[in-house]
């Protein structure tokens, strides 16, 4: 059995409910022991996970390679991607963020680079899972990073994603932005909201997204963590350096 760290943000620590304040606010909830992670440790892995929602790439990142040591304790890394922008600016601040697509695009290829190339360093094996956002396979095979998981969204809505929802979660208002980019975003949240509407029917035939995004509509739920860490189980028992793109 392997000794395994996770990294990532929320997506990766399990299913996330629901819970009503006062003032009617909604605050997200994790229910323990419900994250992929602690399904492989059932199935006999040491498992570790520092996965934190809200948590960027680089952040997770800096967990591990601030403590070079401490990589040398596990056999293998698993990386739940999140949003490369939550890296590069900071949500309190409205003119850090890009002002057209150009900037947008610009921005985002620029930290996706820089954090595949940050993964590079860590001296276990990596295994990618595209959660909230796609891996980008081809400047991860450029790079000799391992996919075990392209796009756990796609798999679980088996569909691809509609165009406007690369990225899953986000919540960033954006308030100066040429049209261009506006329409993205506009287009964006539509789709979120679209897909977090579907995760609530359940009559007269359940959607995929019900069976796998309940209870929040945006979060992976249990089952489809217990099907995740079935099929990494699966693929670690075949050869952690051997290919990992699961089918």
């Amino acid at each position: 059995m392997a000794r395994i760290c996770i990294l990532g943000d929320s997506w990766a620590c399990g299913e996330w409910q629901v819970e009503l304040r006062s003032r009617g606010r909604r605050v997200p909830k994790l229910v323990p022991g419900t994250g992929f992670g602690d399904y492989l440790q059932q199935q006999g892995h040491r498992v570790t996970s520092v996965a934190e929602g809200g948590s960027s790439n680089l952040t997770q990142l800096a967990r591990l390679t601030q403590y070079p040591r401490a990589q040398h304790t596990f056999d293998l890394v698993i990386m739940v991607l999140t949003d490369p922008l939550r890296d590069v600016f900071d949500q309190d601040y409205d003119d850090e963020r890009p002002q057209d697509w150009n900037q947008y695009h610009e921005a985002y290829t620029q930290a996706e680079q820089q954090q595949y190339q940050a993964l590079t360093e860590l001296t276990a094996p990596v295994w990618l899972i595209g959660g909230c956002v796609r891996v980008n396979e081809s400047l991860a095979q450029e790079l000799g990073l391992q996919v075990a998981e392209p796009d756990w969204f796609e798999r679980l809505c088996s569909k691809p994603r509609p165009y406007g929802l690369d990225i899953v979660c986000r919540s960033w208002p954006y308030w100066k932005c040429e049209i261009s980019l506006l329409e993205y975003l506009e287009q964006q949240q539509e789709q979120e909201q679209a897909h977090i509407a579907r995760s609530r029917i359940f009559w007269p035939e359940p959607t995929r997204e019900y069976r796998y995004f309940g209870p929040d509509g945006v979060h992976p739920n249990r089952q489809a963590h217990q099907e995740l860490a079935l099929r990494l189980h699966e693929q670690i028992g075949k050869g952690i350096n051997g290919p990992t793109i699961t089918k």
